[in-house]
């Protein structure tokens, strides 16, 4: 199993980080033993935030939908309603 304390540690020293490494994956399933992203955020960006300030988490094609950018970037897809929504805020 990946140590994944020691893992953060040592791209930190190696790589004289200032602020914490944070990873991102993208899987078929839920991971086992992460905790779901509970709440609402403006923007996808406002994740790495929170992973970078220490927290763990997964998150969903739903907990984009706020973020034009962030559906794109994670390969989500709009759903219709959303798109309807996004097409008339940049037209």
């Amino acid at each position: 199993m990946t140590n994944w304390k020691e893992l953060e540690k040592q791209f930190t020293a190696r790589l004289s980080l200032d602020r914490r490494p944070v990873a991102v994956t993208f899987l078929d399933a839920e991971p086992a033993g992460v905790p779901k992203f509970s709440g609402t955020e403006p923007a996808g960006c406002s994740f790495w935030r929170l992973a970078a300030a220490g927290r763990a988490f997964y998150t969903v094609p739903a907990d984009h939908f706020n973020c034009a950018v962030g559906l794109t970037r994670t390969t989500c897809s709009f759903r219709p309603i959303v798109r309807k929504k996004r097409r008339r805020c940049w037209a």
